[in-house]
């Protein structure tokens, strides 16, 4: 089965073919072939970000939409699907590499692939990253239309056994993982409903807001 990608290389493929053959002959034949390529790249680049497979497609798990999109296992491994109340987000791995997510939104007829419209992403000015012992880094995600929020975030630090728990007072799902470049390195993430700016972290005593995070303009 052809993957989220390869589907549109074969799509645009076949459409400049057929463009071609139909143009006609003469001197501004190079130029229409030219003009046509390059609607056709930029075609394909905006069709990953609004996949029309929405209007036609249910997946019945995030799974299915993650082995159709990334490709699956020939991508990376699935550490943990988070779910929420009307999405889901999966941790894995690339190259045993830890860092990527993939969030699918979930609809009436089943889970679909995300786009520039369905997932709003909130990032952290590097300048904000030290809390004592801790660089951290932290990114929000916010389904459109629904309370979903999900968090997935990295500590830099030399502690060992670091506690991390939210505002909740529930523990922060983590696990540390080898990196040659830094000490240690911790990973954590989770799910929110209805999250607001009072919403914080507490790793070991430190506290990590993200009141202003949430203020600023997705990415």
């Amino acid at each position: 089965m052809l993957d989220y990608r390869m589907v549109r290389i074969v799509t645009w493929l076949l459409v400049s073919i057929f463009l071609i053959r139909k143009t006609p002959l003469g001197s501004k034949k190079n130029y229409v072939i030219l003009t046509l390529l390059t609607c056709v790249v930029g075609l394909g680049s905006l069709s990953t970000q609004f996949p029309v497979e929405n209007i036609f497609i249910g997946y019945q798990s995030p799974k299915d939409v993650f082995n159709y999109y990334r490709g699956g296992k020939m991508v990376g491994n699935i550490v943990e699907i988070v779910d929420g109340k009307s999405s889901s987000m999966i941790v894995f791995s690339k190259n045993n590499d830890f860092g990527w997510v993939f969030i699918t939104p979930e609809t009436d007829k089943g889970y679909v692939i995300p786009s520039w419209l369905t997932v709003k992403k909130y990032t952290r000015n590097i300048d904000e990253q030290s809390y004592g012992p801790f660089i951290v880094n932290v990114t929000i995600y916010k389904i459109v239309d629904t309370n979903d929020y999900f968090y997935y975030g990295s500590i830099i630090t030399e502690e060992e056994n670091v506690s991390i728990t939210d505002s909740n007072n529930v523990n922060v799902k983590h696990f540390y993982r080898d990196d040659t470049s830094f000490n240690s390195s911790i990973i954590f993430y989770g799910y929110v409903e209805n999250l607001t700016g009072e919403y914080h972290f507490l790793i070991g005593d430190q506290k990590v807001s993200i009141e202003n995070q949430l203020k600023t303009a997705p990415k």
